[in-house]
């Protein structure tokens, strides 16, 4: 059976009023309250639906789940394989009581630590599924009330700091940009927040100045680049500065960035989490659940061992 390799990371619930009440118990008690996969099923916006369809209980040592993404009645291509000039592509209809999957993920919660695969960036795709299957159960709004925040691993943040920073790339859109010159800053903003919103507001005015170029901050795929250089020779305060900026970017969930250190490495957002390269067996057009929840379990006991997981 054909292996291919994988990405598990490290997530942890931050919450807006901290419990007692952990995310591997909201989970728990919404799969036990929705007892079928029809009832752990959430409609999406772009129409998709994602259902709930396998779970895995290690007791005290965590709680798995196993989600599908699948349009309801959709048909897939076909590739006719005839030795044809010509061939155009054909269509398969999904049988009764069937759909064809689109995409699925992986989530393992052990109290407020989550390793997700396939969880999209800001783990965005397995948050909007729990919230969903979080309300179709009942529960308290409080269990919504939450972000899956990345972690840095200490040991890129520590070359930050042994190797110093260069320069700093930070990205936007043009139009995201433009809608930060225009909107009021939230009282409870996060950091990366208000770092674009004093950079950006300018960009409002200059796209603004002229008829002939205000379109141009309506631009989604347009891009915006900030550039933080520190040249050779700047004093020692400065770089100190500078380094200090770099780890308070890579802290931030939502921001997008390339960090130069002086020896020439890069790092990147993927660069910076806590994540790990696996090699799964290939199962049905996707992966083997049970081969992914012990590799998850796995991973999660080694963080834990090395005191990298939230009590």
């Amino acid at each position: 059976m054909e292996r291919v390799n994988k990405v598990i990371e490290y997530r942890r619930a931050d919450w807006l009023d901290p419990s007692e009440t952990t995310l591997e118990d909201y989970v728990r008690e919404a799969w036990n309250a929705l007892a079928d996969p029809a009832g752990r099923t959430v409609t999406r916006r772009d129409g998709s639906e994602m259902r709930g369809i396998r779970s895995c209980d290690f007791d005290d040592g965590g709680f798995a789940i196993h989600a599908v993404k699948y349009f309801d009645g959709q048909s897939v291509g076909v590739v006719p394989m005839a030795a044809k000039a010509d061939t155009p592509l054909e269509e398969l209809e999904p049988e009764e009581n069937q759909n064809f999957l689109n995409s699925d993920l992986f989530a393992f919660f052990f109290g407020n630590n989550v390793i997700t695969m396939n969880a999209n960036r800001n783990a965005g795709t397995l948050l909007a599924y729990l919230f969903g299957i979080f309300e179709r159960a009942r529960l308290p709004d409080e269990s919504r009330q939450l972000l899956l925040s990345r972690v840095s691993d200490l040991n890129k943040v520590a070359r930050i700091e042994e190797i110093g920073v260069k320069s700093i790339d930070l990205h936007t859109t043009i139009s995201a940009a433009s809608a930060i010159g225009i909107r009021d800053l939230r009282a409870n903003a996060s950091w990366w927040e208000r770092t674009k919103w004093s950079m950006f507001q300018p960009v409002r005015a200059v796209f603004a100045s002229d008829n002939s170029v205000s379109a141009i901050r309506r631009a989604e795929k347009g891009k915006m680049k900030l550039e933080i250089t520190m040249p050779n020779g700047e004093l020692e305060a400065v770089k100190e500065g500078m380094d200090d900026f770099a780890k308070s970017v890579v802290e931030d969930e939502e921001s997008e960035f390339l960090i130069k250190l002086r020896n020439g490495e890069d790092l990147r957002p993927e660069e910076i989490s806590i994540r790990e390269t696996i090699t799964i067996k290939r199962q049905a057009n996707s992966v083997d659940p049970v081969e992914v929840w012990d590799e998850m379990q796995r991973y999660m006991l080694e963080l834990n061992k090395n005191r990298r997981t939230e009590a």
